[in-house]
């Protein structure tokens, strides 16, 4: 929806600060939709847990460490590159 608006905002060409608005939607939206399968990851571990079956959450918490592990990876990456 934002990236919609923020595209008929360069069309009509009024070239305001409404674009930065229109943005700020599609930033969360992508945030959100990364973050999705992370939580059902963290909440599969969870259930896991509590139903004491170990086997299916040690699977868990090994998907979600390898997670975790790529983001670590990456925002290092991405600060040397900015070096």
């Amino acid at each position: 929806m934002g990236l919609a608006l923020a595209l008929i905002d360069a069309r009509m060409g009024t070239h305001n600060l409404a674009i930065v608005d229109n943005m700020r939607i599609v930033t969360v939206g992508i945030l959100l939709f990364i973050l999705l399968p992370v939580s059902r990851v963290a909440l599969m571990l969870i259930v896991f847990l509590r139903e004491r079956d170990y086997r299916f959450g040690a699977f868990a918490a090994v998907v979600l460490g390898i997670i975790f592990l790529g983001f670590i990876l990456g925002m290092r990456m991405d600060s040397a590159a900015a070096k």
